[in-house]
């Protein structure tokens, strides 16, 4: 519906598989965090949520968004 989608995976290949989807793989989950307007996770467990929402020393997807976006996680 007109909107960009980008898709961050831990494996690089899984990411470029969606292309044929409409979707822009990135290398860096910042990236996209950082550009989003809403950020959506798909993740194993509580464990790889906590790694990727909050990450090391609070570096995660959620310091890199910006005010006012939305995380699903």
């Amino acid at each position: 519906a007109g909107f960009r989608v980008l898709g961050w995976n831990r494996s690089p290949a899984r990411a470029e598989a969606l292309r044929e989807h409409g979707v822009t793989p990135v290398l860096e989950l910042h990236e996209a965090a950082a550009q989003a307007e809403l950020v959506w996770s798909v993740l194993a467990d509580d464990a790889a949520l906590r790694a990727v929402a909050i990450g090391d020393g609070g570096r995660g997807v959620l310091a890199a968004m910006r005010a006012g976006a939305t995380f699903v996680g």
